[in-house]
């Protein structure tokens, strides 16, 4: 009996040393006041809704849940605000779990306006900075860390105000809101309703009624100050170097499309005869604008005249393909012609490791996109069908001659990560939640660039999936900012300054890698619409960051000591186990040899 109990004890002591219970690492908990919009009586009013965040170490999944139930864009709003507080700190966001709890009084409207505050709460758990509560503040959050346009400013200030704040920051030029008022009149058996605008600077009336300052901010690096005593500068950015290597190839192949445009020019203009009488005047017409564009090109900077010669060519491939109508056999010849010149040049091992083949890849890739437009509307629209032909075959010819050039300076190959990857999945599903208006044609050409990406991955086309995942990011971006553009000039001059800023920095910062950030810098700079600057900005800026290896922008952190709280739960990044960990795990399993040698010891001895 004796014998048995010390077993038993033995046994329970084995036990508690070879089993370790799972546990989940706690880095950091904290919460934040939201002023956010409720509908109540047919009318908005404001009101404050709790977030918490916890945050373990995981994987890199974000959980929200909501009380009561929100819409659908909170999820996609906290995924954006837990990685650009991962990316200002630099940390791996996928070694990290974030679980928000949105906690209200009433149902709230949206969830994107509190996306700075999410970010400012997720920076605060992570880096065990103390949040000032006398701030508070409204606005989305973008992927580049800029602060967002929202509705109901006036009612979210109001309900800030109640909550006890006495600064509320405000996205830029939504310090001068409109409202409108609402008057009733009788006549007859109708009541007419009136309705009354009026511009309200809401710094005058915080400042005059309640006493709070109300101010603007375009970045939510401005918020971290106000909120945490954290002030965040970016390095100086200077102008980068300009890319003349990239140009001495563009100028060549400026020349070959001019001469291609000529070229197929003349034989429009020869068969135009031949053609439907009815297409006779769309064909010169095309010829006519061919040419006005050759001419536009002629006075414009290099890089922007690739894109005029690519427009005239298009034109004037529109043009010739048109003269081919009457006789649908020798239509579809030519257009055969042009799926083949694809076909060739896709399947063909095209470099990856210079600036110019990098581009020519873009050319190619949207050709693919152009062609499947082309055989959608084949049997639906046959002018549409030819002019999507038209700017593949354009794209096919730009593509090939820079992929032939192959400008040796750099040598770079493009790697589409599971990071790059899973970084364009949760912009695309941001800016889907947000975008209802005039952005979302750009958010379409970034579904398909998307779904292109992972059809090159399944492929094994690593270089091509990369170009395709940073083009989708920008064109998702383009979607959110465009429609935040609209609401201000001031905004849309913010939204341009800030981006510029960002795409110098970064560019100048891979000029000892490659060129090409430089070229889509310039490119915007020559470019005219605001749609065409901040693409080609948001292109720069992302070709910079993934051709140095990684997504995370460098800034210079300092901390100011404005509150003596003390910081909560300092994150310290998981670490592989030291020498002494490993000694005590050595130690446990000698113990574990022993405990099981005297259990064999005491059985044999009782046999």
């Amino acid at each position: 009996m004796r014998r048995a109990a010390i077993l038993f004890i033995l046994l329970v002591a084995i036990g508690s040393i070879a089993y370790q219970a799972p546990y989940i690492k706690v880095i950091g908990e904290g919460w934040i006041y939201a002023p956010a919009v409720s509908q109540v009586g047919g009318r908005y009013v404001g009101a404050l809704v709790n977030i918490s965040l916890t945050v373990t170490e995981g994987s890199g999944n974000v959980y929200v849940s909501t009380s009561p139930l929100t819409e659908i864009d909170m999820q996609a709003t906290a995924q954006i605000a837990a990685r650009t507080a991962c990316n200002l700190l630099g940390l791996n966001f996928s070694k990290y779990n974030f679980l928000y709890m949105v906690r209200a009084d009433s149902i709230i409207v949206g969830g994107p306006s509190a996306g700075a505050v999410m970010t400012i709460l997720t920076y605060s758990v992570l880096s065990g900075k103390p949040i000032n509560r006398s701030v508070m503040m409204t606005g989305t959050i973008n992927p580049d860390g800029s602060v967002g346009q929202v509705g109901g400013v006036k009612e979210k200030m109001e309900a800030a105000i109640s909550g006890g704040a006495k600064l509320f920051l405000v996205p830029p030029g939504q310090s001068v809101v409109t409202t409108y008022s609402y008057s009733y009149k009788k006549i007859g058996p109708f009541t007419v309703r009136y309705i009354t605008s009026q511009k309200v600077n809401l710094t005058k009336l915080a400042r005059e009624k309640y006493g709070v300052a109300v101010r603007e901010i375009g970045d939510i690096r401005e918020a971290l100050s106000y909120f945490l005593g954290v002030k965040i500068s970016e390095k100086e950015s200077v102008k980068p170097p300009y890319p003349s290597t990239i140009e001495t190839v563009i100028n060549e192949v400026n020349s070959r499309i001019k001469l291609e445009t000529l070229r197929i020019l003349g034989e429009a203009s020869t068969r135009k005869s031949q053609a439907n009488p009815l297409l006779y005047y769309t064909i010169v017409q095309l010829i006519a604008k061919a040419n006005s564009t050759i001419r536009l090109a002629e006075q414009a900077p290099t890089f922007r005249k690739m894109l005029l010669y690519r427009e005239s060519l298009s034109l004037a491939k529109e043009a010739e393909l048109l003269t081919y109508s009457e006789t649908s056999d020798a239509l579809e010849k030519k257009v055969k012609e042009i799926v083949s010149d694809f076909s060739n040049l896709a399947n063909r091992t095209a470099p990856c490791w210079c600036d110019t083949c990098i581009i020519g890849l873009q050319y190619l890739i949207q050709a693919e996109i152009e062609l499947a437009d082309a055989e959608k509307m084949w049997k639906e629209s046959l002018l549409d069908a030819l002019s999507a032909a038209s700017k593949a075959y354009a794209d096919i010819f730009i593509a090939k001659q820079l992929t032939e050039q192959q400008a040796e300076k750099f040598r770079n190959r493009l790697i589409a990560s599971k990071d790059l990857l899973t970084d364009t999945s949760a912009i695309l599903a941001y800016s889907q939640a947000l975008v209802q208006g005039p952005g979302k044609s750009y958010l379409t050409n970034a579904r398909i660039l998307y779904d292109l990406a992972k059809k090159y991955l399944l492929n094994g086309e690593e270089c091509k999936a990369a170009i395709a995942l940073v083009e989708s990011q920008s064109y998702a971006e383009l979607a959110l900012s465009y429609e935040q553009a609209l609401i201000s000039q001031k905004a849309t001059q913010n939204i341009l300054e800030r981006s510029r800023a960002k795409a110098a920095l970064l560019a100048g910062e891979a000029q000892n890698r490659s060129m090409l950030p430089a070229y889509y810098y310039y490119l915007a700079d020559s470019s005219r619409s605001f749609q065409e600057k901040y693409l080609y900005y948001r292109l720069a800026a992302h070709f910079s960051q993934l051709l140095s290896g990684n997504h995370i922008v460098s800034y210079t952190q300092t901390h100011s000591n404005k509150s003596k709280e003390k910081p909560r739960n300092p994150i310290t990044p998981p670490q592989p186990q030291t020498e002494a960990e490993n000694e005590i795990d050595l130690k446990k399993l000698a113990l574990l040899v022993i405990l099981i040698a005297l259990i064999v010891y005491l059985v044999l001895r009782k046999r």
